[in-house]
Parts: C-alpha cells; sequence; structure tokens
C-alpha cells in the first residue's frame, strides 16, 4: 500500500496465462507419466537381469563342477564360455573350494561396468560347486549393463519424443483456445472499447462457436441494442429540447435568444474581416386589431403567415426570428453598402402587399413598420445594435400613424 493506494499485479493476458497454465500441467503430466513408465520399467528390467544371472551362475556351476574338481582351468572355461557369452554377461570367476581362482573370464571389449553396470549389478551373482554336498567350489557371474542402458537410451528418446508430442499438443490446444474462447472476448472487449472511447453504439460482438461464449456475446449485443435504442430516444428528446429552446414553436423562426447569439457570431465574423452586417426589425401594424376582431387563433395564423412570407426573400446565411408577439427581427449579413438596406426593406414590403387570408372569407392587409441598425456604425455591441434598431421601428411606426398611412394599435 502507497498513499492509500494498493498496487495492482502486472496484467497478463488471457491467452498467455492459459497457455503458461496448460503447458504446466502438461508438463507435469507428462513428466510424471514418464517418470511412473521409466522408473518401473527399470527396476523391472532389472529385477529380470539379476534373476537371469542368477540362472545362468547355476547352469555354469554345474557345467564346470567335473572341471573344478580335476582342478583344470582351460576345461572349465571352454565348458562355460558358451554359457556366459550371452550378452547379460561381463565376466566369470571360477574359484576352488579354498576361495582362490581357478579360472577368470572377461567378455571382450565390455564397458557394461561402468557407472551404470555398478549401478544395477553393484555385486556379482555367486553359485556354489558342490559334489555329494560337499561344496567344492563356486562361480561367481558380474553382470553386463548393455542391455539395460539400451534399454535407457531408447526409453529416454520415447520420452523426448513424447514431451515434444505433448508440446505440439499444447500448441494446437492452446490455439484452438486462442480461437473459440480468446478471441470472442478479445472481440467483445474492443467493441466496449469503441462503445465507451468512441461511442460507436453501432458495434456487435460477433458470434462464439462455443455455448457460452456465444450466449456471452448474444447477451451484450443486446445489452447494445439497449443502450443504442436508448442513446437514439435521449439524442431525439435532446434534439426537440434543443429545437424548443431556440426556435418559435408558432412561426418555426429561430426565437430571440437564438437570433442573438446569431447576430453575436455575425460581429466576431465582421471584426475579423472588417465587414458590414444590419438588422431589422419588423412590427405588424395592424396585428390588434385581428387578435380582437378574429380572435387569437386567427392572429396566429397571420403571425405563421408572415414568417412564411420572409423565408423565402432571405439570402444564404441571412436570419429571420420572432422576437416576440408580432415583433420580427432579420440578420443581413455582408452588406456591402449601407443603401442595400433599403433594398432588403422593400422586398419585405412587397411580400406582405398582398392580403392576408383570415378566415374563408375575410381577409386583411397588414404592413409591417421597419426599424434597421448598422454594424459598426450604429452601435459596436449587440444590445445597442437592437435598442437602436427597435428605436427606428418605433419612429418608423408613429410616422406611419402620424401620416394617416396606418392607424396605430
Amino acid at each position: 500500500m502507497s498513499g492509500g493506494t494498493e498496487q495492482r499485479a502486472p496484467l497478463i493476458p488471457l491467452q498467455q496465462a492459459l497457455t503458461r497454465t496448460l503447458r504446466m500441467v502438461t508438463m507435469l503430466a507428462v513428466a510424471i507419466s514418464l517418470l511412473t513408465v521409466l522408473t518401473s520399467g527399470f527396476f523391472l528390467m532389472r529385477g529380470y537381469a539379476r534373476h537371469n544371472l542368477e540362472l545362468v551362475a547355476k547352469q555354469t556351476a554345474y557345467t564346470v563342477e567335473a572341471a573344478v574338481v580335476f582342478n583344470d582351468a582351460t576345461a572349465a572355461l571352454e565348458a562355460a564360455r558358451p554359457i556366459v557369452a550371452s550378452e547379460g554377461v561381463a565376466a566369470l570367476s571360477i574359484r576352488r573350494g579354498d576361495g582362490s581362482e581357478l579360472a577368470h573370464w572377461q567378455k571382450p571389449d565390455d564397458n557394461g561396468r561402468g557407472l551404470l553396470g555398478k549401478l544395477i549389478f553393484p555385486n556379482p551373482v555367486s553359485a556354489s560347486i558342490a559334489v555329494d554336498g560337499q561344496r567344492v567350489g563356486e562361480v561367481q557371474v558380474s553382470g553386463n549393463a548393455n542391455g539395460l542402458g539400451s534399454y535407457l537410451a531408447a526409453s529416454l528418446l520415447g520420452a523426448l519424443i513424447c514431451i515434444a508430442v505433448a508440446w505440439f499438443g499444447t500448441q494446437s490446444i492452446a490455439t484452438r483456445l486462442r480461437r473459440t474462447m480468446v478471441e470472442p472476448l478479445q472481440a467483445i472487449a474492443a467493441v466496449a472499447s469503441s462503445v465507451r472511447n468512441d461511442r460507436m453504439l453501432d458495434k456487435r460482438a460477433p458470434g462464439a462457436s462455443i455455448a457460452e461464449m456465444d450466449m456471452l456475446s448474444s447477451n451484450f449485443n443486446a445489452l447494445l441494442d439497449e443502450l443504442q435504442q436508448w442513446h437514439q430516444q435521449l439524442d431525439t428528446t435532446h434534439q426537440a429540447l434543443l429545437h424548443r429552446a431556440s426556435f418559435d414553436p408558432l412561426s418555426g423562426l429561430p426565437n430571440r435568444a437564438t437570433f442573438i447569439d446569431r447576430v453575436r457570431e455575425a460581429m466576431k465574423a465582421a471584426q475579423r474581416a472588417e465587414d458590414r452586417f444590419a438588422i431589422l426589425f419588423l412590427d405588424g401594424d395592424k396585428f390588434k386589431a385581428i387578435n380582437d376582431t378574429f380572435g387569437h387563433a386567427a392572429g396566429d395564423r397571420v403571425i405563421a403567415e408572415v414568417a412564411a412570407r420572409l423565408s423565402p426573400i432571405l439570402r444564404v446565411g441571412d436570419i429571420a426570428a420572432r422576437m416576440g408577439g408580432d415583433e420580427f427581427a432579420i440578420l443581413v449579413q455582408h452588406l456591402e453598402e449601407p443603401d442595400n438596406i433599403a433594398t432588403v426593406a422593400g422586398r419585405i414590403n412587397s411580400a406582405m402587399a398582398s392580403d392576408f387570408n383570415i378566415t374563408e372569407s375575410d381577409q386583411v392587409h397588414i404592413s409591417v413598420s421597419i426599424g434597421t441598425a448598422i454594424y459598426p456604425e450604429d452601435g459596436q455591441d449587440v444590445e445597442s445594435l437592437i435598442r437602436c434598431a427597435d428605436q427606428r421601428m418605433y419612429l418608423a411606426k408613429n410616422a406611419k400613424a402620424a401620416s394617416g398611412d396606418d392607424r396605430k394599435d
């Protein structure tokens, strides 16, 4: 523990952990099996070889009995040679009754009495030579370990082959485990990482050949389906709330807050490019009379129709907004000359020239009063520009009322 936080051990990939565990278990099982087989075989062969030496010693004692009695070493060796010439005998010693050696035979070029021979046959096998129940001599036979050495060499070679087969078998099983278990888990982890880091909710984990792994992938994909559906619903709700917060529901135009944000953006762009833009404030001249005469539903239809007539006359990049009530505003960007604003105002008046259908049988003529403000001449900030345009709009409305062109509501 350091600073109250437990330090985690290094993480090991699943494939490496499975392969390592599989190798350890396989090698341990192979080693135990080989050790058991080799040890059992060794002691079995050793017991068999010693029993064989005992038979050779007894047969040799019986064969050389007469030669020992007559103290004839040559006859004793000639009688014993056919018996002891077998592969399992390394040396033969024929002794008299007093223990002295009568004859000795050593297998030519024998190396069976090396370390392995001494380990397997530490002492020679003895058989007494007796005549009429009286001991007249003794035969000592030393074993040859060449046969057991060949067996051990073959056993070790077989063990190495078994280890090699087990190793390649382990690799084959590890490869299968990687395909059936590790790769599906890696695919799920990759999809989870994409979802978490990149929000790629359309990613899905592939199926697997193992039932449990396939069930895990299916459940994981089902969870992603629910998460994607929930995210889409949340995004739809967010977009609806964002639209509701940014646009006027009656006219479909941006609302006052959105219009002010757009003016701020236009001001920053104009400052960088040393450009001009203008805002126009519009106020209906007969809206109150329409509400009083035909009702608020008719007034709402007129507001929606005004918005529909304003949109087609805008250039790309220009914005119309409803500021509230019967007030509208237009942002005209990239104004080359201040006089061009009069052209825009003329298009607005032309759009309002035709009568508005209030009901199926009633129509009214509606005009609008327009106030303008140009950046940077009429204001260096948003509030100043809006205030200037609003004041000029009311001046235009009052002038229109004073001249009798229209009645003030």
